[in-house]
């Protein structure tokens, strides 16, 4: 897999020597100063490493075979991904003329051997940071250059300012006039005032109002223009009549305003005036409207009303006297008499609402029952709110009222159908408790008398094979039982978002693991593209994520018979303005060259136990895997969605929002051997398995009993009270589900006792619900395993909880499959095949072609199996730069 990761380090040096002391010497010198790197054994490969990665410095050896240090600087120089790269000459050579060519040739510096550490790093120091000053000279240069753009484009702007203004004044749709103060004559007018009032602009200039208007118009004119000339202040005339030359009488909005001049002397009068006239035309037609409206909701059978709380009168609809069975010909009732008919428990809150209504002017919508004169109950939905004065004091209450008992009804249906509902969800609940319960117990003991088998060391080789099929049918059988149940979960609302900091960066690498060897095998090629930004540590729900990959890649692989499955991730940062806090976006996607899905096939793809097509023909899996990834993804904030083409392959595609973490939040498992026995020099410590399922309480008292552990038993609560009464063992396994006493009572009355609390005590449930988990803990257990388990798990949590230590069994050496032990290699192992084969090793290793290095190992003698076996360890564990480098090495010495 390429992946970049994200690290801190001061730069990237490339250094280059054909000697492999000086190589060591100077790299070991460098990192310890912090810089990352790069080695290259000759001037060849040392073009090939600063063309892929340009490295940010380059140290550079003179005397080397095939091509000296002039003629490598030279060729980087020519290439223009390298040609910005500094590069300083370390050489023995220390002549003037040898420095003047070094010089010539591109260098920025010369380092005579032997050197001096300290003037080694600051030399290397002053020229990385000449090359990040001149780096950000030419930024500078580049900003000026914009800034001298950008003030030669402002300056263009502002001189066109004046042009932009007079043509937003020339082709505003308002008509926009300018007079002189002193006798009122018209000095300027918009192209906009020129079609409304039907003159050209030459006819108007130098005119007064009396020559184009009549005179009762000109007379209204002319007194308010003396009226803003006074003031000085804006003079808004909502309405005024204009009398036009070719458009009839048209209704004004004007504004009118003085312009002052340097001395403050009004020299000018400035009016703007829109034409409302068909505004004016619209208004009216929407009180007709609102009249048709008041008649359709009578047809509707809507009630209206309007209550003036000053003189308690309310004025009824016709309609309003209907609803509540009154004769419309009669009188509307009084506010007391309207209490009266309200049902009593409603009162008080439609009181409440119009008091409120009356006080501040707050509108209500509320629901209420009331009294036909039958005696029938029937409710109605009303809506009121305040009308105020002009001084803006709510005087009356307007509003419309409408008899909902049809709908309440149906509320009712509908409330008692979801009550309905929630018990028959919670006796799912209930059955699905059970159903984990029956199913993860007796697998607990199949997985668990396994894992016990596989302590004894005595079995023959037949039989471990026997031991691991049993194994993994057992974990594949656990598997499909957890789908089902994850599915139920998803269903009854029950699966939770775990928020967890982990490396993302680990999780990608250990996908390709588990999946390289399935693709390779069937000779598909696995993918895996990470982007720059992708950040390594993060914050999300890291089980969740996993399943998901987990989910879509297999299905990848299993559809997929030939080409290639490939998962991209990018990441884009998303701004916050809450700092520190750093969110991402994770963009994933899941592509192979498989069949396709169907086109019909795709809107049921993400249905619970609906498999495509494609699915059937392997007759594979239980249909869950996608729509379990979909609610994960849902859950976790994304979308899961899918793009297909028949014949050529899918897509998968999701994001998910990550917070950024820290490194020191991650923890990090190192693995451990099989645990074997307890430390010496320990107290004994008593542990009481309480199980009634005689099998299970076998399995843990074997598995306890096999490391030194002094172990009783109890096979309900009430016996394992009694036993710790007696016993009082240091730490109790407490199943859950029993005859007699359950584990939460027999949890709450040991620690309630006296001394119950220093007493440790693990549940052992088959629940996969966290509810169920929340309860456990609250009852006082300390913490809880689930069923099926695995030894390691309950080794660690005794020993997290008492401290406990353990014996582990040595890791073994690496062998072969076959158990023959593999060779540490060397060049020099190497150079027993034939230069052509190191070649081609050589080449295979470099372009990452594993299946051409497995078919070049094959051609190794039989006297040479050590060797083949090494090899192919090191392709297994994807180190083909071990072998890359090993081949170069042996191809040197061969030379």
């Amino acid at each position: 897999m390429s992946q970049d990761k994200i690290t801190s380090f001061k730069g990237n040096i490339l250094v280059v020597d054909d000697i492999t002391a000086n190589l060591n010497l100077l790299s070991e010198l460098l990192s310890s100063a912090g810089y990352k790197v790069r080695p290259a054994p000759s001037g060849k490969l040392a073009i090939q490493s600063a063309q892929s990665t340009p490295p940010d410095l380059i140290l550079l050896d003179i005397l080397m075979p095939e091509m000296d240090g002039y003629e490598v600087c030279a060729k980087l120089k020519a290439s223009s991904k390298t040609k910005d790269v500094p590069v300083i000459f370390v050489s023995a050579l220390h002549e003037v003329f040898d420095k003047v060519k070094a010089f010539a040739t591109g260098g920025v510096d010369y380092i005579t051997k032997p050197f001096q550490a300290d003037e080694v790093i600051a030399r290397v120091e002053t020229q990385l940071r000449i090359s990040r000053l001149a780096r950000q000279l030419a930024e500078q240069n580049i900003r000026l250059q914009a800034e001298i753009e950008e003030r030669q484009r402002v300056d263009a702007e502002m001189q066109s300012a004046r042009a932009f203004v007079d043509s937003i004044v020339e082709n505003i749709p308002n008509m926009i006039f300018v007079k002189d103060a002193a006798q009122l004559r018209f000095v300027s007018f918009n192209k906009a005032g020129e079609e409304l009032l039907g003159y050209s602009r030459e006819e108007l200039i130098g005119k007064n109002d009396y020559d184009f208007f009549p005179p009762e118009e000109a007379d209204f004119f002319v007194a308010k223009d003396r009226e803003v000339l006074a003031s000085g202040e804006v003079l808004d005339i909502p309405e005024e009549p204009l009398q036009t030359k070719n458009k009839g009488i048209r209704i004004l909005h004007t504004k009118k305003i003085g312009i002052r001049d340097a001395t403050g002397k009004t020299q000018y009068l400035l009016g703007i005036s829109e034409d409302i006239t068909e505004r004016k035309i619209a208004e009216e037609k929407l009180r007709t409207s609102e009249a048709n409206l008041a008649a359709a909701q009578r047809i509707a059978h809507m009630g209206n009303w309007e209550y003036n709380f000053v003189t308690q009168k309310f004025t009824w609809s016709e309609e309003l006297f209907r609803i509540f069975g009154l004769d419309p010909s009669g009188y509307e009732p009084t506010y007391a008499e309207l209490l009266e008919k309200i049902y009593p428990d409603d009162r008080e809150m439609f009181e409440w609402h119009v008091q409120r209504a009356i006080a501040s002017g707050i509108p209500y919508d509320i629901d209420f029952r009331f009294f036909l004169p039958s005696g029938e109950i029937r409710y109605l939905g009303t809506r009121g709110e305040g009308i105020a004065n002009e001084e803006g004091e709510v005087v009356k209450l307007f509003g419309t009222a409408i008899d909902i008992s049809d709908r309440k009804q149906v509320e009712e249906a509908l409330q008692l159908a979801k009550e309905a509902a929630e018990v028959a969800n919670h006796a799912k609940s209930e059955f699905l408790a059970n159903m984990s319960h029956e199913l993860r117990t007796p697998l607990n003991a199949i997985l668990g008398f396994a894992q016990v088998m596989q302590r004894n060391s005595s079995l023959s080789t037949q039989d471990r094979e026997y031991l691991n099929i049993i194994m993994n049918s057992g974990e594949h059988l656990l598997g499909l039982i957890n789908d089902i149940l994850d599915m139920s979960k998803i269903e009854a609302g029950k699966i939770k978002f775990t928020e967890t900091s982990f490396d993302l960066h680990r999780l990608l690498a250990s996908m390709e693991e588990m999946f390289c060897i399935r693709a390779s095998s069937k000779g598909l090629q696995l993918l895996i593209e990470c982007c720059e930004e992708l950040p390594q540590y993060v914050q999300t729900d890291e089980a969740k994520l996993r399943q998901i990959l987990i989910n879509l890649l297999d299905n990848a692989i299993k559809f997929t018979e030939s080409g290639l499955v490939k998962l991209r991730i990018k990441a884009e940062l998303v701004q916050q303005k809450q700092l520190p806090i750093t969110d991402y976006q994770l963009f994933f996607e899941i592509a192979d060259t498989g069949p396709g899905i169907h086109p019909e096939e795709i809107e049921i793809l993400f249905l619970p136990f609906i498999q495509s097509t494609s699915n059937r023909r392997y007759n594979e899996g239980t249909g869950l895997g996608l729509p379990i990834s979909r609610k994960f993804v849902q859950l976790m904030g994304g979308e899961l969605t899918v793009d297909s083409q028949l014949g050529k392959g899918s897509t998968f595609k999701f994001d998910i929002p990550v917070q950024l973490a820290q490194s020191t939040d991650i923890k990090i498992e190192q693995p451990i051997g099989r645990i074997i026995e307890l430390a010496p020099n320990q107290r004994k410590y008593r542990i009481l398995v309480v199980e009634d399922n005689l099998t299970n309480r076998l399995l843990l008292i074997k598995l306890l009993t096999s490391v030194g552990f002094q172990v009783a038993e109890a096979v309900n609560g009430q016996a394992a009270v009694d036993v710790w009464k007696s016993w009082q063992p240091h730490l109790i396994l407490m199943d859950i589900r029993m005859p007699v006493m359950d584990g939460f009572e027999a949890t709450k009355l040991i620690k309630q006792a006296p001394n119950g609390k220093e007493t440790v005590i693990i549940a052992l449930t088959a629940s996969v619900f966290e509810a169920q988990r929340e309860a456990i803990l609250k009852a006082g257990c300390n913490d809880f395993i689930s069923k099926p388990f695995q030894e390691n798990l309950l080794f660690e949590k005794i020993a997290a909880h008492l401290g406990v230590l353990y014996t582990y069994q040595a890791q073994a050496q690496p062998t072969s499959p076959g158990g023959e032990s593999i060779e540490q290699l060397t060049p020099e192992a190497l150079t027993v095949m034939p230069k052509e084969w190191l070649a081609q090793l050589n080449e295979a290793a470099e372009t990452c072609q594993d299946e051409n290095i497995l078919a070049l190992l094959d051609q190794i003698p039989k006297s040479q199996e050590a060797l083949k076996l090494a090899l192919i360890d090191l392709v297994e564990n994807f180190r083909l730069d071990i072998i890359f480098e090993l081949t170069q090495a042996a191809t040197q010495e061969a030379a």
